[in-house]
């Protein structure tokens, strides 16, 4: 391991010219694994969390986050530099903490939306815009998602909301109906694998039109012992009936389904001053009943 360490600096690595407050204007995670540094320019609410860290870790550890990629070349021509689609592209940002030096270091996750940039030759003009937010779908661009050779680690979604711990694995989680999860090596930021978790449930076990998840609600929580709890909406097709849910998932990955809500039947016209669904049943925001 001290020698792994001891050759972190012969790394392809980023300079440190046009960096502001520790990070780089642009950063090229394919290019670039990784970034260090300078102690001076760590923003002061970091350079506090590092230190708690270093004093934990003895001397060593990680700081993970999300991040919100996108495609393109900034040296491109205006209207052509970037483009992230609906919800960025998801990546993997890691910071890791050494005897005071900090090192940061990017990967994007194998899903199907980074695997369509390399279908495209990473040029996204090409592809006649797979989709836009509200529109009318392209359907024709969005069939080349389906000739993308098939990889059952490469999601339909990216990881873009937050880690979890489940047992002994640190799992990258999104707001995906499915609660879709990766879990990776920390240290190398590679071997990602979709989790596989034991479903015993019968609503994410087998989606049907009379229920179907479809989106997680709110960010996780954890318990003591390792118990994860969230959220999620579901939706009865068939009726036009919709749901919340409450969910766990114990150390070992096992997912139970232990509440549910139903809001009743979509009223178009019970809507609040805020545009919050309130119910066909009470206006005060007291409709729907406990399953």
């Amino acid at each position: 391991m001290i020698a792994a360490f001891l050759l972190l600096p012969l790394v392809l690595s980023q300079s440190i010219q046009n960096i502001s407050v520790g990070f780089p204007n642009a950063w090229d995670g394919d290019r670039f694994r990784e970034l260090y540094c300078p102690s001076r320019n760590i923003p002061k609410f970091l350079g506090k969390f590092f230190l708690l860290l270093e004093l934990q870790y003895s001397h060593n550890g990680y700081f993970l986050c999300q991040l919100s990629a996108s495609y393109g070349d900034i040296n491109a021509p205006p209207g052509k530099k970037l483009n992230h689609m609906i919800d960025a592209i998801g990546a993997l940002g890691s910071f890791h903490i050494s005897n005071g030096q900090v090192i940061f270091s990017s990967q994007y996750y194998p899903s199907q939306p980074y695997k369509i940039w390399e279908f495209y030759d990473r040029n996204m003009t090409k592809s006649g815009v797979p989709w836009a937010g509200w529109s009318d779908y392209n359907l024709t661009s969005m069939a080349k998602w389906e000739q993308i050779p098939p990889n059952p680690d490469s999601a339909r979604f990216h990881p873009n909301l937050d880690f979890w711990k489940i047992g002994n694995k640190i799992l990258a989680g999104t707001e995906a109906p499915y609660w879709i999860g990766y879990e990776f090596d920390v240290r190398s930021l590679n071997k990602f694998k979709l989790f596989e978790f034991t479903e015993d449930n019968n609503i994410f076990s087998a989606p049907r039109p009379s229920m179907i998840p479809i989106s997680m609600a709110i960010h996780e929580r954890s318990d003591p012992d390792g118990t994860i709890w969230g959220s999620f909406s579901a939706m009865n097709f068939e009726e036009q009936r919709f749901y919340q849910g409450i969910f766990t998932i114990n150390s070992k990955g096992v997912r139970k389904v232990v509440g549910m809500f139903d809001y009743g039947i979509w009223d178009p016209k019970a809507c609040g001053r805020n545009d919050e669904y309130i119910g066909h049943d009470d206006k005060k925001g007291t409709s729907g009943k406990h399953l």
